[in-house]
């Protein structure tokens, strides 16, 4: 499936797709809207999607140890170009993980949380993530809580830019669009902000009216190198299922040969986010706005719009992304849309269908669902059937 889409680089286009964004949201969720009751389940779209969440699932302060997981096989065929195939892969709907969780309850208000979690690929049994031989690569932390003063969390965790769940397919690293579409351009320095950050420590306030601040610093531990490798400040509110959040984000390059530059340097790459979310139990929208600036010469500024919807249909679950790339002065601007539906069999296992596509300007190559792409300019499609347990 091919999808055209004509001098998408305009800043007409781009007043274009923000309308077209909300018309679809509105169109889409206008049968829940119009319902005398919410889906059978009775439960919002996150409340249904929230068994995947691992320790965050688990409530509660009490003392407790946990095994938690999540298994997920499925099945794709996809196209680009001249190129398609079938393939049987891991973590389409969430990603393929297996979890060790213990809190203790100290008293007073406090508690000690840990977490270990490993990610593996279903098809092969292997482990996943961007190092394979790091068995707990999407956890390793150990924390401190208190309701009075706030969390202090350290080890391998999760970043402070856009959160997985502003999303309607959580930023997996298969089917999404906004995963593909969300990082900076390809220049000398830049530099992504990993899903998971080592050597991080991250102090949480509690929440003041609605309100939480966390800020978050991951030295580098390399004499040669800057002090830190990543860091990052966030402002969130929640209030009544409507979520807001702003967070910056700073992330160091690897040393490399800039150009006019005389040996070799680490670039800052600052990464911008603003992102809502409103949740009830007849629909979610979200969006987001990011905004890479890689601080070398000559990379252009990257900005992605984001829009997202889910709506409970009976027991099922619908879900729309639509994410819009633009490089600044640049023809590598892509578009990218995502459609999915859950079949539920049960609080923690669903069958679930996707269907994605990416339409890329001349000089872009942007993919999804690791499709290979041989040339720019392809417009990459993929369609997926799967199955997800949580357990």
């Amino acid at each position: 499936m091919e999808m055209g889409i004509k001098g998408f680089g305009s800043s007409a286009a781009k007043g274009l797709f923000a309308r077209s964004i909300v018309l679809v949201m509105a169109a889409s969720a206008l049968p829940a809207l119009a319902a005398a009751s919410p889906g059978e389940s009775g439960l919002s779209a996150m409340q249904m999607i929230y068994p995947g969440f691992g320790p965050a699932a688990i409530p509660g302060s009490a003392s407790t140890t946990r095994l938690y997981g999540t298994i997920d096989s499925f099945v794709d065929y996809y196209k680009a170009g001249k190129a398609s195939g079938v393939r049987l892969q891991s973590g389409g709907a969430w990603t393929s993980k297996l979890g060790f969780f213990n809190r203790e309850d100290l008293g007073g208000g406090l508690t000690a949380e840990t977490v270990l979690e490993a990610g593996y690929n279903t098809d092969t049994g292997t482990t996943n993530g961007a190092t394979p031989s790091v068995l707990f690569s999407r956890a390793a932390t150990v924390a401190l809580k208190s309701k009075e003063w706030g969390s202090v969390t350290a080890g391998r965790q999760l970043g402070l830019g856009t959160d997985t769940f502003i999303d309607p397919f959580l930023a997996v690293p298969k089917l999404s669009v906004f995963t593909y579409l969300s990082g900076p351009a390809a220049y000398a320095g830049a530099a992504v902000l990993p899903d998971r950050v080592d050597n991080a420590v991250t102090y949480a306030t509690p929440a003041f009216g609605g309100f939480t601040v966390m800020a978050q610093a991951a030295p580098s531990e390399d004499a040669s190198r800057h002090d830190l490798s990543v860091g990052g400040l966030r402002l969130a509110y929640y209030e009544s299922g409507l979520y807001l959040t702003a967070s910056y984000t700073p992330v160091w390059s690897q040393p490399v040969a800039l150009a006019g530059q005389s040996g070799l340097t680490q670039v800052r790459n600052d990464l911008y986010s603003v992102a809502a979310e409103y949740d009830t139990r007849h629909y979610t929208l979200s969006g987001t706005y990011m905004q890479y600036d890689v601080q070398a010469p000559g990379v252009p500024i990257t900005r992605i719009y984001a829009g997202g919807l889910m709506v409970p249909v009976g027991r099922d679950l619908v879900r729309l992304s639509m994410v819009y790339r633009d490089e600044s002065g640049t023809d590598k601007d892509a578009f990218g849309v995502m459609l999915g539906y859950d079949f539920t069999l049960s609080k923690r296992t669903f069958i679930y269908g996707r269907l994605g596509v990416v339409k890329n300007r001349s000089n872009a190559s942007y993919t999804v669902d690791l499709i290979p792409i041989t040339e720019a300019g392809l417009s990459p499609s993929v369609i997926a059937l799967g199955i997800s347990h949580h357990f």
